[in-house]
C-alpha cells in the first residue's frame, strides 16, 4: 500500500466506518456513507444522516463540503443549528427595515426594504452544502415548509415573493439524533422519504481509540492503516469553471487510484482521498512503534470505561453480573437504567477530549500519576453533571454507595484512574465482577 497517495489530506480527513457487511469475503460489498453522499449528489437527491451524539456525523459534513466545494467559502458548509422556537424568517430571511436620514439630519425608516438572506438562502445561491443540524426540533409547519427545497432535481423556494431556484453544486444535509432535545421528535414521514437515508452506528473500541489518538494529534493518519482500514477516494470531474459534472469512487492499487468497480486506472479527476474502516468489532491495533502502542492502549482503556458507563446507564443492571444484580435489588429503577433519573451517557467526543488533554499534560511534563486523575475526574464530572453523582445506587452494609463512586471504581478496573478515591467506602463485593459487563 502507498502511503503517498494520501499525501493530499490537508487539515480534514474522514474515515468512513458506516458499511459492514464484509460478505465473508474480508472486503465489503456495500457502499460507504462517503460514496451514498456522492452518489445522492450525483442524482440530486438531499441526505439524511442519523445517529447519536459523536459517531462522525459532523465531521462527514465537513469532509463533505471541503470535497465539493473546495474554493467557496473555504470549503465550509451553510449551516442551521435548529431549535424549537425558530420560526421560518429564521432560516430562510426576512425584509430589513433600512435607516436614513431627512434633510435635517434626523435618522428615519427608509422606504426600501431590503431582503436579508439568512442560511438556506445563501447556502441554495452559492450553489453549496447546506447542513441542517437537527431539523426534528422544528415546527411541523416549518419542517414541511422545507420541502420543496428536498425535492429531488427542483430545489426551489419562495424566497420574498418569488419562487427561487438553487445554484448548481447546492445540496442539503439533515442531521439528527432521534429522541434528542425537549420535544424527542422523529423526522416528518414526507421529509424523510425525499431523501438518501444514513444510519450511523455507534463505533467500535478500536476505531473509537484510531479516531482519538488522530484528532490528539498524538499520531497521523497514515500510522494507523493497517489491514482493518483501506484508502478509499472520490474521482470529481469538473466543467471549466470549476463545477462538478460528475463523481467516480475509486480505490487505491499498489501507486494509484482505480476505478472502485473496474480496477481500470482513472485520470483527469480531481481526487480526493479518505480511508475506509473495515475492522471486526473486536479488532484491535498493533504498529512496530512502541510509543503509538501506548497511545493506543491509553485510548482504548478511555473507550471501554466510557463504553461500561454507558451500558450502565442505558440497561442498568440488567448488563451487570449477578452479584452486582443482587447488591442493588433495593432501586429496581436500575433494572431499566438510569436514563430516567436524568443521567445520559458519556459522548464519543470524551475520549478525544481525554487523548488532547493526555497530550498536552504529557508534553507538559506531568506524570501518569498525575494525568490519569485528572483526566477521569473530567469525565465522570460531565457525566455527573447537575448532581447526578450523589444518585443512589444501593447499599451494603449500611453504607450506601453512590453513582459516581461506582465509575470511579469502574475506571480504576479499565486502568485510567490509579487513585485518589475512597474506594475504602464501596463495599468491593459490589465491583467484583465489573469486567463482566456485557457491552
Amino acid at each position: 500500500m502507498d502511503l503517498s497517495l494520501l499525501d493530499r489530506y490537508g487539515d480534514i480527513f474522514y474515515i468512513a466506518s458506516q458499511s459492514k457487511d464484509f460478505g465473508g469475503s474480508g472486503r465489503s460489498i456495500l457502499e460507504d456513507e462517503v460514496q451514498r453522499c456522492f452518489a445522492a449528489t450525483e442524482l440530486e437527491i438531499p441526505i439524511v444522516c442519523e445517529g447519536e451524539p459523536g459517531v462522525g456525523k459532523n465531521q462527514l459534513t465537513y469532509f463533505f463540503a471541503n470535497a465539493l466545494h473546495p474554493t467557496v467559502d473555504d470549503g465550509r458548509p451553510e449551516r442551521v443549528n435548529c431549535t424549537q422556537d425558530m420560526l421560518w424568517n429564521d432560516i430562510v430571511g426576512d425584509m430589513t427595515q433600512e435607516l436614513g436620514k431627512d434633510e435635517d439630519g434626523n435618522i428615519i425608516a427608509a422606504s426600501h426594504t431590503p431582503f436579508k438572506p439568512k442560511q438556506v438562502v445563501i447556502a441554495m445561491r452559492k450553489g453549496k452544502l447546506l447542513v441542517i443540524d437537527e431539523p426534528n426540533q422544528l415546527e411541523d409547519g416549518i419542517q414541511i415548509g422545507l420541502n420543496p427545497l428536498l425535492e429531488q432535481g427542483v430545489r426551489v423556494l419562495e424566497v420574498d415573493g418569488k419562487l427561487e431556484s438553487a445554484q448548481k453544486g447546492f445540496q442539503v444535509m439533515l442531521l439528527y439524533n432521534q429522541g434528542e432535545g425537549e420535544n424527542k421528535t422523529d423526522l416528518k414521514y414526507s421529509t424523510r422519504t425525499r431523501c438518501e437515508y444514513i444510519k450511523f452506528n455507534p463505533f467500535n473500541t478500536d476505531l473509537q481509540a484510531r479516531i482519538a489518538l488522530i484528532k490528539s494529534g498524538l499520531v497521523r493518519p497514515t500510522d494507523l492503516i493497517d489491514r482493518s482500514m483501506e484508502i478509499r477516494a472520490i474521482g470529481i470531474s469538473e466543467d471549466a469553471s470549476g463545477r462538478i459534472e460528475s463523481y467516480m469512487p475509486l480505490k487505491a492499487r499498489d501507486n494509484e487510484f482505480v476505478n472502485f468497480y473496474t480496477d481500470v486506472p482513472v485520470d483527469g479527476l480531481r481526487v480526493v482521498p479518505y480511508l475506509m474502516y473495515k475492522g471486526l468489532p473486536n479488532a484491535s491495533f498493533l504498529h512496530v512503534d512502541p510509543e503509538i502502542n501506548r497511545f493506543y492502549v491509553i485510548a482504548s482503556g478511555f473507550v471501554k470505561f466510557c463504553e461500561t458507563a454507558r451500558s450502565l446507564i442505558n440497561y442498568g443492571t440488567g448488563k451487570l453480573s449477578q452479584n452486582i444484580q443482587n447488591a442493588l435489588s433495593s432501586n429496581t429503577d436500575l433494572q431499566s437504567g438510569l436514563v430516567n433519573l436524568g443521567i445520559r451517557p458519556p459522548s464519543p467526543r470524551q475520549v478525544i477530549f481525554a487523548m488532547q488533554k493526555y497530550k498536552r499534560l504529557e508534553e507538559k511534563g506531568a506524570s501518569i500519576d498525575f494525568i490519569f486523575p485528572n483526566i477521569t475526574k473530567g469525565i465522570i464530572e460531565n457525566i455527573c453533571a447537575g448532581g447526578k453523582g450523589d444518585e443512589s445506587l444501593g447499599s451494603k452494609n449500611g453504607l450506601n454507595v453512590t453513582f459516581e463512586q461506582t465509575l470511579y471504581r469502574i475506571a480504576s478496573l479499565h486502568s485510567i484512574h490509579l487513585g485518589g478515591h475512597e474506594y475504602h467506602l464501596v463495599p468491593q463485593e459490589m465491583f467484583a465482577s465489573l469486567n463482566d459487563i456485557s457491552h
